[in-house]
């Protein structure tokens, strides 16, 4: 987290449970079932937000991806993070440079694979499922995260 919310910004972990509203909201934005429970850290400095950080698992073709997505307040990627990769092929979503793809982006329609996201030869399902996985989680921070910073 370091990385993306440098010091001497601090992160607190949190969770959000979502209802059942919020639920149907982030899946009709994002295409994707969220988990009613979303556990997260939110970074600061001094008392101004940063952002948040989430470490979420995806299915590549049959084992979890986790990863770290950082998010701004605003609800676009600050950067992606491949933590534990697990599958026998895909691995070339490890490179920075096809993550690097998500910084600055929001929740588009053109936020798909093939689209705004380069594919990868040999990793089109784990580039997918991360995909997936950040569109999931830019929704998430859209409904849940910007709606509490305008209230």
């Amino acid at each position: 987290m370091a990385r993306h919310f440098p010091p001497p910004a601090t992160t607190t972990r949190k969770v959000a449970w979502l209802t059942p509203a919020q639920v149907a909201e982030i899946e009709r934005r994002s295409g994707e079932r969220p988990r009613r429970v979303v556990p997260y850290y939110e970074a600061r400095r001094g008392g101004a937000l940063l952002g948040y950080a989430f470490v979420d698992d995806v299915i590549g073709r049959t084992e979890p991806i986790t990863y770290l997505a950082a998010i701004s307040p605003e609800a676009t990627v600050i950067g992606v993070d491949l933590l534990t990769f697990r599958e026998s092929h895909g691995y070339q979503v490890e490179g920075q440079g096809w993550r690097d793809q998500f910084r600055g982006r929001r929740l588009a329609p053109e936020l798909h694979l093939g689209r705004a996201i380069d594919s990868i030869s040999g990793a089109t399902l784990s580039a997918r499922a991360i995909t997936r996985g950040i569109r999931r989680l830019l929704a998430t921070a859209e409904v849940v995260f910007a709606a509490a910073e305008r209230e």
